[in-house]
């Protein structure tokens, strides 16, 4: 392709662009070029420029030079471990893009993943047959001066939330709560705020931080589960988190100090708050060392009752016998089991959710083989009755040495 474009490169704009393109998408990219070359930008890309050079040294030296990036999303491109190290080098020093070195344009239907889904772009997919929109949103999206001001237009895409995708979800037959979500979406509302979650084994505590998380998820720019039971599993989840901005961060031997990192430059950096869920953690002081300053909620479950001043605590009770039974009869899969049936399974487990869905979870393995239903849960026969006695004592053995307020007798 002739550069006779680069005659019209105007100094005045000092910019200089690197397009970031999958080999499949190259004739889209040439036109993406043209139309920066025509608003005055010095655009650098790899037909055009490394045909006889060596990409990688070329690529340093543009953004030695100064050049911002122009990713060009596809399919093709996700894929590609060349284009990731592309955009990642552009937001090497600032994982957060908050100098806007990294310009995310889709041009293909595709979802970003992982830190790229953290970081706004625009859509060119339903305009790319329109030269004239086509040209006015590419300049707007590079236009440093244009840019925010502009992003407010149809095609622009906000940061969708990172979260923890092995732990964050919505909780399969989610019963009752509705006062305690609403609890901790009013605890949690102040900057740096914690809330515990707090109540006997096998009340549910996981399940619920886990839904509140998954419900409120566009309310943060991170949503993030940490395994609190110690300090090591908090210090390994925050660098699980911090990999996914900054390469290598997982492979440093010294994983305190990696994590302090994130807390430190990462987690406290975005526009929304992060949410942090310290899960079945006993010591406060653990959440006291590792929230960050500012930026950051923190979601706790516990069994502990007693914590100091600052932290709201939202007490979770066992089930109402009602909501209980209807767990029961919705989840077992049973039809003939009746209603006393289960409100007399669910009295037996003492109404504690995780014995619950054991129980359910029994009796409908049960239906599956055709087999009978117990209707006196206290027997020591086989059947619901025996998985009732079974689960109840799994969750006594493991009910707080300590109490805890407001539970029933």
């Amino acid at each position: 392709m002739e550069l006779s474009a680069r005659s019209r490169y105007n100094p005045a704009v000092e910019q200089k662009l690197f397009v970031s393109r999958a080999g499949a998408d190259a004739p889209f990219a040439a036109e993406i070029g043209r139309i920066l070359e025509d608003a005055g930008y010095d655009v650098t890309l790899q037909q055009w420029d490394f045909a006889n050079h060596s990409f990688m040294e070329r690529m340093h030296a543009a953004l030695a030079e100064g050049a911002r990036v122009v990713a060009l999303l596809s399919p093709d491109y996700l894929r590609s471990d060349h284009c990731a190290a592309e955009w990642q080098n552009a937001i090497a020093s600032d994982p957060l893009n908050t100098k806007s070195r990294l310009v995310l344009l889709r041009i293909a239907e595709c979802e970003p993943i992982g830190l790229l889904s953290s970081l706004a772009y625009w859509n060119l997919v339903p305009i790319r047959d329109n030269r004239a929109l086509l040209e006015q949103v590419v300049r707007d999206a590079v236009s440093q001066e244009r840019g925010r001001e502009a992003a407010i237009g149809p095609y622009w895409r906000e940061p969708r939330t990172i979260i923890d995708p092995e732990a964050i979800r919505s909780v399969p037959s989610f019963s009752g709560r509705e006062e305690e979500l609403a609890a901790i979406a009013t605890a949690l509302t102040d900057d740096g705020s914690i809330t515990a979650l707090q109540g006997m084994g096998g009340v549910g505590k996981s399940s619920v931080a886990r839904e509140y998380a998954w419900r409120n998820r566009d309310r943060y720019a991170v949503v993030w589960w940490l395994n609190a039971q110690n300090e090591d599993g908090i210090i390994e989840g925050l660098v699980k988190l911090g990999a996914l901005f900054m390469r290598g961060l997982d492979r440093l031997a010294d994983r305190r100090m990696a994590a302090e990192q994130v807390t430190r430059s990462i987690v406290s950096g975005f526009a929304k708050p992060a949410l942090l869920i310290f899960d079945n953690l006993e010591d406060e002081r653990l959440v006291r060392r590792w929230q960050p300053r500012t930026g950051a909620r923190a979601l706790v479950t516990s069994r502990n009752a007693a914590w100091s001043a600052g932290v709201r605590s939202v007490t979770l009770d066992v089930w109402s016998l009602e909501t209980a039974a209807g767990y029961l009869l919705r989840e077992s899969g049973r039809p003939d089991l009746s209603e006393s049936e289960a409100l007399e399974i669910a009295q037996a487990l003492g109404a504690l959710p995780l014995a619950l869905s054991h129980a359910a979870a029994a009796t409908k393995a049960r239906a599956l083989r055709g087999s009978g239903v117990a209707t006196d849960p206290r027997r020591g026969d086989s059947g619901t009755g025996a998985r009732a006695g079974s689960s109840r004592r799994c969750i006594e053995s493991d009910e707080p040495r300590r109490p805890v307020r407001g539970l029933r007798a």
